[in-house]
């Protein structure tokens, strides 16, 4: 199921300012065996949908940003349901789906996957908390506060 989100990042030092927010849409959330991912469905159109040539659409397009901030989204709301241990445990990563390459004929063909095994990391505190500080120089900079 979709799931549609708005949250906080850090209060605003501007006196009267609502503060940094971050917007947005997974377009679906499921459970598996005690854990809970996200997939995104991607529509690009490329020349092969093979690990290789996915993995570079990935960091061409900033799919990995995408990536981070959703599972810190995700992480925080199950975060809010009981608390950083359980939630650790529950998080269970990330696919993106691109729908135009995947054939059932072909194992993975087409889907990209962050489980937290790969060069990323594992889904620990540690990466949540980079993804955290990753997010709040974004909007800075987005801000103008940090020169691009």
């Amino acid at each position: 199921k979709e799931m549609d989100f708005s949250m906080l990042i850090e209060e605003s030092e501007i006196k009267g300012a609502l503060g940094n927010f971050l917007k947005g849409s997974i377009d679906l959330v499921f459970s598996k065996n005690g854990k809970y991912y996200i997939a995104d469905y991607k529509s690009d159109k490329l020349f092969s949908y093979e690990e290789q040539f996915l993995m570079t659409k990935i960091y061409e397009n900033n799919y990995n940003l995408q990536r981070d901030f959703y599972a810190y989204v995700f992480f925080t709301y199950l975060k809010s349901l009981s608390d950083e241990k359980t939630a650790l445990s529950q998080f269970g990563g990330v696919y993106y789906l691109f729908l135009r390459g995947m054939d059932p004929k072909k194992k993975n063909m087409g889907i990209y996957s962050d489980l937290g095994k790969g060069n990323d990391g594992a889904w620990d505190k540690e990466r949540f908390a980079q993804i955290e500080e990753n997010i709040k120089f974004y909007i800075n900079r987005s801000l103008g506060q940090i020169p691009s």
